[in-house]
């Protein structure tokens, strides 16, 4: 996937993986419509050739795989959104690191700010300046931040 989002433009990440989500099930309706063809070639064979029975369970099994994996896949993609969401989402400012980040503040009245955080700020201290929430500054494409 790190090599895709080029396709998608420069989205954050979750709208490159709900992009990405979107491909992968018009992937799984092309795979299993290309499939239903294919079966139902089969059954019509199955009339002059008593060996079909054979390849239409193998073609069955093939689809119960396939329709399997993309659920897996789906469900990963969902996963990560999910997750991706959590990340990206406003924290409570006790939760603020003290590590000289760069982080975005929730200040009084909903003004947003730009903060250094560093070891000696405390909580109390963004509390008193009226700070009550944080969030990492997102990563730019390309590892900047």
């Amino acid at each position: 996937m790190s090599e895709e989002p080029a396709r998608y433009g420069n989205h954050d990440p979750v709208v490159t993986l709900r992009l990405e989500l979107g491909r992968e099930r018009d992937r799984a309706a092309a795979f299993e419509a290309a499939l239903r063809k294919e079966v139902l070639a089969v059954i019509r064979q199955a009339a002059i050739d008593d060996k079909a029975g054979k390849e239409i369970e193998r073609l069955k099994d093939c689809s119960r795989d396939v329709a399997r994996q993309a659920d897996a896949e789906i469900r990963s993609l969902k996963a990560e959104v999910y997750r991706l969401k959590l990340a990206n989402a406003w924290q409570p400012i006790d939760t603020a690191p003290a590590d000289g980040s760069m982080i975005v503040c929730l200040g009084p009245r909903g003004g947003v700010q730009v903060w250094v955080t560093a070891n000696e700020k405390t909580p109390e201290q963004f509390l008193a300046s009226g700070i009550t929430h944080w969030m990492r500054i997102p990563k730019l494409e390309g590892g900047a931040s």
